[in-house]
Formats: structure tokens, C-alpha cells, sequence
């Protein structure tokens, strides 16, 4: 376990250090949407229509289930922009507070 005792840090750091954080981040969110379009939508009459419940045209259900992502992205967005986004554990409480634990 020689691995454990070697120091994570080197000795000197570079004067130009390049940090790739959100370049990956980029693609993981073209890919999401990839997913989300060919598994969700493209299989709107297994995944989103429920005849029991209420009878939609695959159409219609894709177009509710996007409207629901953006209201919910927007919701989202506000709430990051307003001073709640700015206090970690307020923003954290609106985020998993009582309207997930029904």
C-alpha cells in the first residue's frame, strides 16, 4: 500500500494551470437530452400514457411532459438567481424540503 503515503500534491504547482471542470459537462447534457428524447418521448405510448389515468395522443403527452421540464427549469433557475440561491442550506431546504416527503 505504498500508494496511501505518497503525497496527492506536487512539490511545486505550475504557473499556468489549466482545470477542464465544465467542458465534460458540455457533452454530459447533450447526451442527457439524447436519452431523455429517444427513451422517454420516442416511447411516449409505454413510458408517459397511462390510459387509465387520462387519454393523450403521444403528441400531446410529449408536449406536457416538455412543458413540465421547463417550468421545472425555470422554478429552478429563479430560485438559483433569487437571494434563496445564495444561502446553501435555505436553497438545499426548497430544494428536498417538505414537498419531497409526502
Amino acid at each position: 500500500m505504498k500508494w496511501l503515503n505518497t503525497p496527492m500534491v506536487p512539490e511545486q504547482m505550475p504557473e499556468k494551470l489549466h482545470w477542464f471542470k465544465m467542458g465534460s459537462l458540455h457533452y454530459l447534457d447533450q447526451r442527457a437530452f439524447l436519452l431523455l428524447g429517444l427513451i422517454y418521448y420516442h416511447g411516449a405510448t409505454i413510458y408517459l400514457i397511462d390510459a387509465s389515468v387520462m387519454e393523450l395522443t403521444p403528441g400531446e403527452a410529449i408536449a406536457r411532459g416538455f412543458r413540465a421540464d421547463l417550468r421545472g427549469l425555470f422554478i429552478y433557475e429563479s430560485a438559483c438567481r433569487s437571494p434563496l440561491g445564495r444561502s446553501p442550506v435555505f436553497f438545499g431546504v426548497f430544494l428536498f424540503g417538505p414537498h419531497h416527503c409526502s
